[in-house]
């Protein structure tokens, strides 16, 4: 995702920082649209999306997903089991299913950043994130180009 780089310039080197194939398209996840059965909560930081259990969903209006071809999430689980999962669909929580992802169960105040290559779509469309089995605790998602 990153790419470390060394440019000389008048004899002087600087280490920059690019960002290879990555659009900033970076979203809370609580400054969702539309919910079933979420809640919000303060986190170091700032706020999550909690109360993420199986069945309950975000969805965000009118994405853009021209060229997108993963999506990273900033996610913790301190549920019982060793994974939870979280999928993403298209449209609506019963619509096409663009991928699906494991979180580790680490702990509440463990998030992790999981990247999860999605299916083909293009155009806007709605992006609905549907909790699969047990808890999630998410901070955001990034949609990626390459």
């Amino acid at each position: 995702m990153f790419k470390n780089t060394f440019i000389t310039m008048l004899g002087i080197a600087i280490h920059c920082t690019l960002f290879a194939g990555q659009i900033e398209n970076r979203i809370e996840a609580e400054k969702f649209d539309r919910s079933k059965g979420v809640g919000i909560k303060e986190i170091s930081g700032g706020k999550a999306v909690n109360n993420f259990s199986e069945g309950k969903w975000i969805q965000f209006n009118e994405m853009n997903m021209s060229g997108i071809t993963s999506i990273t999430f900033r996610a913790a689980s301190g549920s019982t089991g060793s994974t939870v999962k979280l999928e993403v669909r298209m449209d609506s929580d019963k619509g096409k299913v663009l991928g699906t992802i494991d979180v580790p169960v680490q702990g509440w105040s463990k998030f992790q950043e999981i990247t999860m290559p999605i299916a083909s779509a293009s155009g806007k469309n709605n992006l609905v994130l549907v909790s699969a089995k047990s808890g999630i605790l998410l901070d955001w998602i990034q949609l990626n180009t390459k």
